[in-house]
């Protein structure tokens, strides 16, 4: 993944948007876990300690615990 698809990640995580924030969070998480780089897996292990969102903190486990 790119430095700009990367930051993109990393606001959508933040996002407080209403109605899609939940959506673009969990997206984020995803596109994250599937890339797998070394930036990726640091924003994922990042989630998985701050964010509030549980399936985001599942999903961002789930991939952690696969490449362990």
């Amino acid at each position: 993944m790119d430095p700009k698809q990367l930051e993109r990640c990393r606001l959508r995580l933040g996002s407080t948007a209403p109605l899609v924030g939940p959506w673009l969070k969990r997206a984020a998480a995803k596109s994250l876990a599937a890339d797998g780089s070394p930036a990726a897996v640091r924003m994922l292990a990042g989630a998985l300690v701050r964010h509030p969102d549980p399936v985001v903190q599942r999903i961002s486990a789930d991939r952690l615990a696969a490449i362990a």
